[in-house]
């Protein structure tokens, strides 16, 4: 049986990623695409995609683990904490 080929994460303007390399992000680990292409920089060792929010720093493109956040990483809505809920 042939082995299943694996998908291939489609990237999105303004998607939200978790990443495995270690960046630091204002928030916890959260990095937002701002670009819908590859680029070619070699100062980052080739190919990479996407931009940190604050400082457009480059993550390496395979680093990013791509998929929608659950309610318990985003963490409890600032609203309710400045309320003391």
């Amino acid at each position: 049986m042939k082995k299943p080929k694996r998908k291939k994460p489609k990237f999105y303007k303004g998607q939200v990623v978790k990443t495995r390399c270690g960046t630091p992000v204002s928030e916890p680990y959260w990095i937002f695409l701002q670009i819908t292409t590859m680029r070619f920089n070699p100062e980052f060792g080739g190919w990479n995609y996407g931009s940190d929010r604050e400082q457009l720093s480059w993550h390496p493109f395979m680093e990013s683990e791509l998929r929608p956040l659950t309610a318990k990483e985003i963490g409890p809505c600032r609203y309710c904490q400045e309320r003391g809920q």
